[in-house]
């Protein structure tokens, strides 16, 4: 409501309409209420406010209640609000779960920037896995061999930007397969170079044997 009110009838041929005043007074006071005493014209409805997940009031369900041949009705119930309300905590419960689903699915997908699946599925079982701890690692660093000279001496005969960015993105992916071939992590990438380590943070008996074959593949 605070962002704007707006309100949609699909079947405005059937005489329904929506009091964008009605939807605006939730702001004030985001409870559900219902028409007991119809208006002149014979409506009536029942109104309930659904949230985001942050707790602050997104919309509401609306529902509407008119006299025509064959229903004398007129005003609403409780029963009949109650399932409005039913509806609009519906709704809320939905927004919720589909924020906790998008929120869980940027961590796993930051996660897996940086370990492979098994181990980020470890992590998001046991968080605590995170938190920091001293432990002994095998670190690697690795670049390419003289790359700046090459690429700073274009004039000279060197590789130019296009042909050195290629090449490096392509460098880049290849350490990172045989990094992950052998279940190292990737620190960070620097430059023309790239680092990755072993034994965190789950345990790695065999950490610098793993270092060391793995510097030997990159070669």
């Amino acid at each position: 409501v605070r962002r704007g009110v707006a309100a949609r009838i699909g079947n405005p041929e059937q005489g329904l309409r929506c009091d964008t005043r009605t939807l605006a007074s939730l702001a004030t006071s985001p409870v559900a209420w219902f028409d007991n005493t119809p208006q002149p014209d014979g409506t009536a409805s029942a109104c309930a406010p659904w949230f985001a997940a942050d707790g602050e009031l997104a919309g509401a369900v609306l529902g509407v209640r008119r006299v025509y041949e064959g229903n004398e009705r007129r005003g609403v119930r409780h029963l009949e609000t109650n399932l409005v309300r039913l509806v609009a905590e519906t709704i809320t419960s939905g927004v919720a779960r589909r924020e906790q689903e998008a929120s869980a699915a940027r961590r796993r997908g930051l996660i897996e920037l940086a370990f492979s699946r098994p181990v980020a599925e470890r992590i998001e079982r046991d968080a605590d896995l995170l938190r920091g701890q001293s432990r002994d690692v095998s670190v690697l660093f690795a670049d390419l061999r003289e790359f700046s000279r090459r690429f700073h001496t274009q004039a000279e005969g060197g590789l130019g930007a296009v042909v050195a960015d290629e090449l490096l993105g392509e460098v880049m992916d290849a350490l990172s397969d045989v990094i992950a071939e052998h279940n190292g992590h990737l620190i960070d990438y620097y430059g023309d170079g790239l680092a990755a380590m072993w034994n965190a943070p789950l345990d790695q008996p065999e950490h610098t044997l793993l270092a060391a074959r793995t510097a030997i593949a990159c070669d």
